[in-house]
């Protein structure tokens, strides 16, 4: 289709440098390309930052950090600003591990620095990487930033991570709903420390995590709990889930925890004795469970209707007995006599 614009109807049209749409506009991240837009669009020799975040809704510290990243590119000039006013480029923490003469491990940290035109010689020569922003962006539907195109090269040059074991951790954390690079930097350095690193290992990994969310989340609904998940209880759901206990057998457990303590509380530890002991009985259902539960009762009921006879309840009768005959030896005497 051909379209015409008519570009007097605008009201007028500024220019944009050509830099920007051939080498940064892939580079650049949403906030950063609207302060360019409206900078370029005012013409004016000086910026108010308050300004520019209230007409786009967004941070000052946004607004004056995508200025100083324009400027860092060489789009924008912000006189007086030396090099050290300049935001720093983003940068990758990386620890090496290096082994001595007597095997203990001694970790070095390296700190591994990337601009913005570093990241677009990397992802220009590098069909893997150029690759690897692509496909996260679209998995993330946004565009990413050059802080965030850093950490994805760590992933990639540091931690070894094939480009589709990176996809599919991106994809993980925002079916989870945790687009934020912190979270996705978290997880990464998780599977790293534990070997998970080949897209098999992954896709194994992400089913793990998939189930046990998915059990603890049902257990809580169960017993209505809504609050965050704190690390002890996080240990009491791997642990049942790894005996495979039935939600709903869990469940009674927490309903028993609450009939038992004096809290009236659901109680983990409660819970965990109880579970503990169904398993060692061989007890995997909620039928099996009450049954047990019922022959405790009635057997406690039988123990406490045939109990033996305390010592003071035997001396009463041996007492009894003792005048008993007394009595009725003097009766026989009354009546021999007559």
């Amino acid at each position: 289709m051909v379209m015409k614009i008519n570009i007097p109807r605008w009201g007028g049209y500024f220019s944009i440098p050509i830099s920007v749409a051939e080498k940064y506009l892939k580079l650049s991240s949403a906030e950063q390309l609207k302060v360019l837009l409206f900078v370029l669009s005012k013409g004016e020799f000086n910026i108010d930052c308050s300004y520019v975040a209230d007409a786009l809704s967004i941070s000052d510290d946004a607004v004056e950090e995508a200025l100083q990243y324009w400027h860092s590119l060489g789009v924008l000039t912000i006189e007086g600003s030396t090099a050290a006013d300049v935001t720093k480029p983003a940068e990758i923490t990386i620890e090496k591990t290096t082994v001595s003469s007597t095997n203990s491990e001694d970790k070095k940290r390296v700190v591994i620095k990337y601009r913005p035109s570093d990241i677009e010689k990397l992802a220009k020569n590098d069909s893997e990487i150029r690759t690897l922003f692509e496909q996260v962006q679209k998995t993330l539907c946004r565009t990413i930033n050059a802080s965030e195109q850093a950490s994805l090269i760590n992933f990639y040059e540091y931690y070894g991570f094939p480009v589709a074991t990176i996809i599919m951790l991106c994809e993980y954390c925002h079916s989870d709903g945790k687009d934020n690079f912190r979270y996705i930097e978290s997880v990464a350095k998780d599977w790293h420390q534990n070997g998970i690193i080949e897209p098999k290992d992954a896709e194994l990994e992400i089913i793990r995590l998939t189930e046990y969310y998915t059990y603890e989340a049902e257990i809580k609904r169960a017993l209505g709990l809504t609050s965050k998940t704190t690390k002890s209880q996080k240990s009491y759901f791997e642990k049942w889930q790894k005996l495979s206990f039935p939600v709903d057998l869990v469940d009674y457990a927490g309903e028993i925890s609450i009939d038992k303590t004096k809290e009236h509380t659901v109680s983990f530890e409660y819970m965990d004795t109880v579970l503990t002991s169904w398993n060692e009985n061989g007890i995997v259902t909620v039928t099996q469970a009450q049954k047990d539960s019922s022959d405790k009762s009635a057997g406690a009921k039988k123990t406490a209707s045939g109990k033996k006879p305390t010592k003071t309840t035997d001396k009463r009768e041996k007492a009894g007995s003792k005048y008993a005959d007394r009595d009725r030896e003097r009766l026989l005497k009354l009546l021999g006599e007559e």
